[in-house]
């Protein structure tokens, strides 16, 4: 899916599999199959279904008793936005990725940032602004624990591989990774190292971006090389941070990300956490849980003075809270608490400090250009009247079963002052949008409606959100936050 994503053509026969010679194994860990040198990992379990699946109709429908509809698959509503010209060339690419989701619901996975170098642009040589950087090489792979059983993965890959076909370009050989046989693809129009693997690994499907991607997962998990399984920080920040529970987890590891990508993206990196009032950190483990309904969240920094553990979910309590908002049919809910005006200040800042200087400089020059036009005082207006806690819950579900289709609250003071700059924050990046319309995927655009319901429209009525007396309430569509508002409209009790 991620691999793709980097724009590897591909040329493969559509009826390859590949070959695993080991024998059945004794099932380990899915950390087992990571390095213990990777840059950062995405660790999961599966998550709930994408798959199409039978729903009923919404009360509003009529329908007969025990009827049902097929929702249709992501396949779909992409393919849909194809035929209209809403995808613009590279949306297939998009809608490629965005089809291989399943997987990740049906699987346990790892996504693996194994290695990647950066080199300054020749024009940025010397500059005295911060440079520009670019992609050198890079090393990533996926693992799916199939059990074996990867008909499903290579189903997904042999369709996308049959799109990107070009045997002019490409050329596919097969490798050996101990008694397994793999496959590599190399396609000519990609810079050297964009070469695509794929092997059958101890129950386990690879792919892998780069050169020997797939036998470093190998070596990892037959320990032939250090694995983050046997990390002894790792290990040991992992059983701190309620593993048990474990939904998805991130670990990664900053001072070899620094070492390895260079001064000018280390600096980055450090302009990051600057930005976001953190200190430097070498490594961070951070761990998402479920236990009962109630999501938890935790991060374990390794930082000079030692390691530090957050808690910003899952603390006793916070629930009860909520109580009367909570509807029974949200599966997960969580109470986070995070300073969420900083966030709100500091997410944008540290996301321009991993921008080239001249892309920085334009867009703070913009965003300070329209204050002073505006005469808005964001800070005073919004930011000082946003409490420091959000309730995250999985209401309404989502029709095609997207994960993370979720709705966030967070609770204000002095709403209209809230209200009004919000507006003139989403007029000015409605404008912009219209200006410097150049997504490479969709066309993107903000809208407000009739009920004063801002939304991102990106082919079809995406993230949609409302202040109301009492919060800002977001979710993951217009018509979703309209079912939902009426649960925060309610009077304090």
């Amino acid at each position: 899916m991620i691999l793709l994503a980097v724009g590897t053509r591909l040329l493969a026969d559509p009826t390859t599999r590949p070959r695993d010679g080991s024998a059945a194994t004794d099932g380990g860990t899915i950390q087992a199959f990571v390095p213990a040198d990777c840059l950062a990992v995405l660790l999961g379990r599966p998550l709930p279904s994408l798959e199409r699946r039978a729903i009923p109709q919404s009360q509003s429908t009529p329908t007969l008793p025990g009827e049902v509809t097929t929702q249709p698959s992501f396949e779909q509503v992409l393919g849909l936005l194809e035929i209209t010209g809403l995808l613009r060339g590279g949306g297939q690419v998009f809608a490629d990725i965005v089809a291989g989701l399943p997987l990740l619901a049906t699987h346990e996975f790892a996504i693996i940032l194994l290695d990647a170098r950066t080199t300054v642009a020749p024009d940025a040589q010397g500059s005295t602004t911060r440079p520009s950087v670019r992609l050198g090489s890079l090393q990533a792979a996926v693992v799916l624990r199939t059990g074996g059983r990867d008909d499903d993965a290579m189903d997904w890959l042999n369709r996308v591989i049959g799109r990107y076909t070009n045997s002019d370009e490409a050329s596919l050989s097969e490798f050996k990774t101990g008694a397994a046989t793999g496959q590599r693809l190399v396609d000519r129009r990609t810079p050297e190292w964009a070469v695509l693997e794929w092997a059958q690994v101890e129950q386990a499907f690879v792919m892998g971006l780069g050169y020997g991607t797939v036998e470093r997962i190998a070596a990892a998990r037959r320990r032939h090389a250090p694995r983050l399984a046997d990390d002894r920080w790792y290990v040991a920040a992992r059983a701190r941070c309620a593993p048990a529970t474990a939904w998805v987890e991130f670990f990664v590891n900053f001072e070899r990300s620094r070492e390895r990508l260079g001064p000018a993206a280390a600096e980055r990196i450090d302009g990051w956490q600057r930005s976001l009032h953190s200190s430097r950190t070498n490594r961070e483990l951070w761990v998402f849980g479920a236990d009962d309904r109630e999501w938890s969240c935790r991060r374990l920094a390794q930082a000079e003075n030692g390691d530090r553990l957050r808690i910003y979910a899952g603390r006793p309590g916070d629930a009860e809270r909520y109580a009367s908002i909570l509807p029974a049919g949200a599966r997960r809910f969580a109470v986070l608490r995070v300073p969420v005006a900083d966030l709100v200040r500091d997410l944008p800042a540290g996301l321009l400090a991993i921008q080239s200087g001249r892309t920085s400089a334009a867009m703070e020059k913009w965003w300070r250009a329209w204050e002073h036009d505006k005469a808005i005082d964001i800070d005073g207006a919004l930011l000082a009247n946003i409490e420091d806690e959000l309730l995250v819950m999985d209401f309404p579900p989502h029709p095609l079963g997207v994960p993370l289709a979720l709705t966030v609250a967070a609770p204000i003071r002095h709403s209209s002052d809230v209200r009004a700059a919000v507006a003139a924050a989403l007029e000015a990046w409605e404008q912009r949008l219209a200006r410097d319309d150049r997504s490479p995927l969709l066309r993107m655009s903000i809208q407000r409606t009739s009920d004063d319901i801002w939304f991102l429209r990106a082919g079809i009525a995406g993230p949609a959100m409302k202040v109301s007396d009492r919060f800002i309430v977001m979710s993951w569509s217009p018509q979703a936050l309209r079912e939902v508002l009426p649960l925060f409209e309610k009077p304090r009790p």
